[in-house]
């Protein structure tokens, strides 16, 4: 599918091509999450260091501050691959707060070896957003 742009205001004309990723048609569980995760992607705090069980429940520490998340994966639809995100930040001034959003898994290696997490805690101004790509450990 192709969306195209017009600002003629700004003599902007623009297409942007969307395509289907096929990683939405795969199945999602709580078990495929559960693992040590590690998001050395996005380092404001330092690298995060994610422990997902096998109940979709989970624990995150940073390795540069002592923020903490703790929190619970669920899924939506198992049919495909996506998943509802809470957590709360602990310890962390300017990110403490309760968080919701969607989560699912990607490829950067292999099948699923990465795990997007995207968040808010809010939809009023002022909201913060808070994102995570980590990667399975071995």
């Amino acid at each position: 599918m192709t969306v195209r742009f017009i600002n003629e205001s700004r003599n902007i004309d623009a297409a942007i091509t969307l395509t289907k990723n096929n990683t939405y048609s795969r199945t999602s569980s709580l078990t495929k999450l559960a693992a040590i995760w590690n998001d050395d992607y996005y380092t404001t705090f330092g690298t995060w260091n994610f422990n997902i069980n096998n109940d979709g429940s989970f624990n995150a520490s940073s390795s540069s501050s002592i923020c903490a998340i703790t929190g619970q994966f669920s899924t939506i639809n198992q049919s495909v691959n996506e998943y509802e995100v809470t957590m709360t930040v602990t310890n962390c001034s300017t990110l403490a707060g309760s968080y919701t959003g969607i989560a699912y898994t990607a490829d950067t290696d292999v099948t699923d070896d990465t795990l997007v997490i995207i968040t808010t805690n809010g939809a009023t101004a002022g909201a913060r957003a808070l994102g995570f790509k980590a990667r399975r450990q071995p």
